[in-house]
């Protein structure tokens, strides 16, 4: 059995990459609904319901240069309000192709740190607006 190995990922905020991404997570659900009625056995019966909510988090290392970290900064310091984001994950890169999932995420959170060494972090977190796809 082969392991699975892929690398890189793309947040973009408008028309701004944000760099220096070190990880992504995605978690994607989808609802189980009860249909047990009155005369059914001892067991439950299900069926399944809608997909979704998808959440994403995400962390690298703060550029203060970078246009894209600003944008998220914005999203929840700024006066505009906090819009959907454009997000690519890939889960394989090779030459001249790329695979992984791409939705709209709204920005559910966002934290910056530093660590005693002096590298300055950040991460965020998201959910998914719509649908998630996959692309290769």
């Amino acid at each position: 059995m082969a392991i699975a190995q892929g690398w890189d990922g793309a947040l973009l905020i408008g028309s701004n990459v944000v760099g220096k991404l070190t990880e992504w997570s995605l978690d994607a659900g989808a609802e189980v609904i009860e249909k047990t009625s009155f005369g059914d056995t001892y067991d439950r019966a299900y069926t399944p319901g809608m997909r979704g909510p998808h959440t994403v988090s995400f962390s690298g290392y703060r550029e203060t240069t970078n246009a894209g970290q600003d944008a998220i900064t914005d999203v929840f310091t700024g006066a505009s309000k906090p819009a959907a984001a454009t997000m690519y994950l890939l889960t394989k890169k090779t030459t001249g192709t790329d695979a992984g999932f791409t939705g709209s995420v709204i920005l559910t959170g966002f934290s910056q740190g530093v660590s005693m060494d002096g590298m300055q972090t950040f991460s965020g977190a998201g959910q998914f607006a719509g649908k998630l796809s996959t692309h290769s």
